[in-house]
């Protein structure tokens, strides 16, 4: 059996990988902004970063800004942040950080590239196809969080069910993946965004997981450890 400390940081960095992928995928609603600013999203973030993080303490006002203002006009915070995720993330004007692999990673800076086909590859070899194949680039940065929730929730049953071997090679999966794909290119995404001036939330967003993202592969190689408390 896994100890109640693991099973924490394992539920938060789950949680994370689900929040950050809704986050990143559509405009947002009064819901998500209400997941987003509440303590479940704080407690997690100190789980998986650390109490002193830098990056947590730079985001916490973020976050308290949001709360105070949901309370008094939720409508307007909404409207002004879907306008946001439009002007940063949707177009159809010139993205200040288009949030694809292939972007970062190809030298022409175009969608559809080798990579795309790469995680295409990752995504088809566990039975997955992603929303709007084949006509949606594979590597946009939604899609790439969502892979990385899916192999949390499927590490966390084979460790439930003592499969130690399925733990393993889903641990294994997300030290590759997070290795080829997500670390070569979100701290250049987070780098361009983070130039946008007076964003309520995107680019700091952005910031805090990329954070995330570095100190996840520092945990991922001590998680070999944990395969010692799967029960048999």
């Amino acid at each position: 059996m896994f100890d109640q400390e693991y099973e924490m940081r394992e539920a938060a960095r789950t949680y994370l990988y689900l929040l950050f992928q809704r986050l990143f995928r559509r405009e947002p609603d009064q819901r998500l902004i209400a997941v987003l600013c509440g303590p479940v999203t704080e407690d997690s973030l100190a789980l998986c970063l650390g109490g002193d993080s830098e990056a947590l303490r730079d985001f916490q006002p973020v976050l308290e800004s949001l709360r105070a203002r949901m309370e008094s006009e939720p409508d307007e915070v909404v409207d002004a942040l879907r306008d946001e995720y439009t002007r940063l993330l949707l177009g159809p004007h010139a993205l200040p950080a288009p949030p694809w692999e292939s972007v970062y990673v190809m030298k022409d800076r175009t969608l559809f590239q080798a990579c795309t086909l790469e995680v295409r590859k990752v995504y088809a070899s566990y039975g997955l196809l992603s929303s709007g194949h084949p006509h949606v680039a594979d590597d946009h940065l939604a899609l790439e969080l969502d892979f990385m929730h899916m192999l949390c929730e499927r590490m966390t049953e084979a460790g439930q069910k003592g499969n130690r071997e399925g733990f393993a090679a889903y641990c294994d999966e997300q030290r590759r993946f997070l290795d080829g794909h997500l670390l070569r290119w979100t701290g250049s995404f987070a780098r361009d965004i983070g130039k946008v001036g007076g964003a309520l939330l995107y680019p700091q967003a952005a910031q805090v997981l990329g954070a995330f993202l570095q100190s996840d592969r520092a945990l991922l190689d001590d998680e070999s450890f944990a395969a010692e408390q799967v029960s048999a």
